[in-house]
């Protein structure tokens, strides 16, 4: 029985998307040389970069319709990490391979800042200084240990402030002290915006907020405005099996229509019903595909008064709701807020999530918001946020699946057993620069560039 709560789920970002194109389902057997699997954030990245670096025809596949997946159904947030420390990538893979995949990541923001000046992109991309608050010393400890590791590799490290009144700073380790600064109690919570006198440090990093869904909708427009010839999009058409060849594929729709193509991208969560039969070696149904786990996150979202600042935060130590199980990740809230229409902010929260069995079907139009989920929420805004009221109207419920890896990292790049087969999936949690920065891996492995090895190579990524 359906919530009476929350009758649906409502995407803010959905609400936004005033889409104008018509919708072209799959009708006949077609031929192209390359096919992007997934219309999200990482299939239109991804489409781009092969259109913009080769010369190649390309298609690509969707399910539903564009941007209406996890990208229509996420927080909208930019940030430059990972949802696995940093140090945890260099015990890991060692110092070198994690350095080079933080530094990829963060030129990803570059990548984005290219594209949307290239393609004279509209839908408005907040960049600001965004932070995340810690109200217990052991979240600050591994929070310094992740800062240390990432200045032993040479990257950028942003500021840390520790109340001069907390309790356990002599405590801290000689090797942490020129990583922080000290700064009076009420400027953490200042920076936090928050009432909770239990936060005692606060971490600073580039971030940023964007609608995602209008973002990918405003780019495929304008990438089929500019490669008429050259670009197909084919949406409500879904792949059931693809059948990988020496040096070509034959991709399957649940229409009974095929594509061939020479190079097949998955640029899905990972976490989708297909078969894939490799005419050259093992099955690839047997190696990582299957493994990949799908999280479902929950968020909701009200309005606040306009003129207010974009700006991303990280509660670290406060309770979330027991909804999620079987993963090293900690609970944490994340609140947004970002300019919505012309008269208002949006202000979101998100934080409880739950763990699906491994090819379990989600239906995110029937899959109900928990009473828990929401009652964790709320309870946690008007405990935290300074400026909550007593009684917030709540005017978005939503809810997206993210798929995680074995590794926890994103996946880019050819198959091991086939090549013809490649990947740029796996939000992780952390889905947007990261989609830019496989998108462009893609094109590059496409032009037969030589790429140093890196940790989110398939070899990797398929095992924990």
């Amino acid at each position: 029985m359906r919530n009476k709560l929350h009758p649906k789920n409502k995407s803010p970002w959905l609400a936004e998307l005033h889409r104008k194109r018509d919708l072209l389902s799959l009708h006949e057997s077609v031929s192209c040389d390359l096919l992007v699997v997934g219309g999200g954030i990482a299939g239109l990245m991804t489409a781009y970069f092969l259109l913009t670096e080769t010369s190649q025809k390309v298609s690509l596949l969707e399910a539903d319709k564009v941007a209406h997946g996890a990208t229509g159904h996420n927080a909208g947030q930019m940030v430059s990490g990972f949802e696995k420390g940093f140090k945890s990538l260099v015990e890991r893979y060692g110092l070198p391979l994690a350095t080079r995949a933080q530094q990829d990541i963060l030129q990803a923001w570059d990548l984005l800042e290219e594209i949307k000046k290239e393609m004279d992109l509209e839908t408005p991309m907040h960049i600001f200084t965004g932070y995340s608050g810690f109200t217990k010393l052991e979240d600050l400890l591994e929070h310094l240990e992740n800062r240390y590791w990432l200045k032993e590799g040479g990257l950028p490290v942003e500021s840390i402030l520790i109340a001069s009144n907390f309790q356990y700073l002599k405590t801290i380790p000689e090797k942490f002290q020129n990583l922080f600064a000290i700064a009076p109690h009420g400027r953490i919570l200042e920076l936090l915006q928050t009432k909770n006198e239990d936060y005692m440090a606060v971490s600073m990093s580039k971030a940023g907020v964007t609608n995602s869904a209008k973002l990918t909708e405003e780019l495929a427009t304008k990438l089929l405005a500019l490669y008429p010839s050259r670009f197909k999009i084919f949406e409500k058409s879904k792949v059931d099996k693809i059948s990988l060849h020496k040096e070509s594929a034959k991709v399957y729709s649940s229409e009974g229509h095929q594509i061939q193509a020479s190079r097949v991208v998955l640029c899905t969560n990972g976490f989708e019903k297909l078969t894939i039969e490799n005419g050259t070696g093992p099955n690839i149904d047997d190696s990582f595909h299957t493994l990949v786990k799908g999280l479902v996150g929950y968020m909701l979202g009200f309005y606040e008064p306009a003129g207010k600042n974009p700006m991303s935060v990280n509660y670290h130590g406060s309770e979330t709701s027991t909804l999620k199980t079987e993963t090293e990740i900690p609970p944490y809230f994340y609140l947004t807020r970002r300019p919505y229409q012309e008269d208002r902010s949006l202000l979101c929260l998100g934080g409880p999530e739950y763990l699906i069995p491994d090819r379990h079907h989600y239906d995110r139009d029937t899959h109900i918001f928990p009473e828990e989920a929401h009652t964790a929420m709320d309870s946690f805004l008007k405990k935290n946020y300074a400026e909550a009221e007593r009684r917030i109207s709540y005017t978005y419920f939503w809810h997206g699946v993210m798929g995680y890896t074995p590794s926890g990292l994103r996946c880019v790049g050819p198959d091991s057993l086939n090549p013809v087969l490649m990947y740029n999936l796996g939000c992780n949690g952390t889905g947007i620069l990261s989609s830019i920065m496989g998108a462009k891996r893609i094109a590059d492995h496409i032009n037969h560039k030589k790429l140093e090895p890196s940790i989110f190579d398939p070899i990797y990524s398929e095992k924990k």
